[in-house]
């Protein structure tokens, strides 16, 4: 398969099976990325830490990306079509039934049932980007087999920016450019 035809079909997968937003995605978009030699883990991390101070959702911005460091020019707008294409379908199909079926018991359960599904997946992702940027060296398995040790100065910069976040009203984005900040003089 022809690079293009490539990552033409796997922005249409991402898309298909992107139900609930970017942050879902974020998971299966680092195995497709990463598994094919696209991007390093390090490199998707990058990815999604620039994505949440850019305009514009998560899926494109990272479609956007890999398409153009894959395939150039025409690779970057494939790519962002593609995983926009199946979701607007969707979207315009949904606005058209909605109002009708929005009370049926059975769509009601279907989105009761989609939502801890999706939590999940978002609850892996963070997992995993914990991983990549609290850990040298690897992951869980390989601390727990004695390959990786912990980064102390990321974790001190995650536990304050964590504190922050919740016991202040600060906004996320000043919390960001500020650990940009502190992450200049300490990486």
């Amino acid at each position: 398969m022809s690079g293009l035809l490539e990552l033409i079909a796997v922005f249409l997968k991402i898309s298909i099976f992107s139900f609930g937003g970017g942050y879902v995605m974020i998971g299966y978009m680092q195995n497709e990325f990463v598994s094919r030699g696209w991007i390093s883990a390090n490199d998707f991390a990058n990815i999604v830490s620039i994505s949440q101070m850019t305009p514009g959702p998560i899926g494109i911005n990272a479609a956007t990306f890999v398409g153009f460091t894959t395939e150039g020019y025409l690779g970057a707008v494939l790519a962002s079509v593609s995983v926009a294409l199946i979701p607007f379908i969707l979207v315009l199909l949904v606005s058209v039934f909605y109002d009708k079926y929005k009370s049926n018991k059975v769509i009601q359960n279907i989105l009761k049932g989609i939502r801890p599904a999706c939590v999940g997946l978002i609850i892996i992702v963070g997992v995993g980007f914990f991983e990549t940027a609290a850990m040298n060296g690897g992951g869980f398995k390989e601390f727990f087999a004695g390959e990786a040790f912990f980064d102390i100065k990321a974790l001190i910069l995650f536990a304050v920016s964590f504190v922050v976040l919740l016991k202040t009203k600060i906004s996320s984005i000043w919390v960001m450019l500020a650990s940009l900040a502190v992450g200049v003089f300490l990486f």
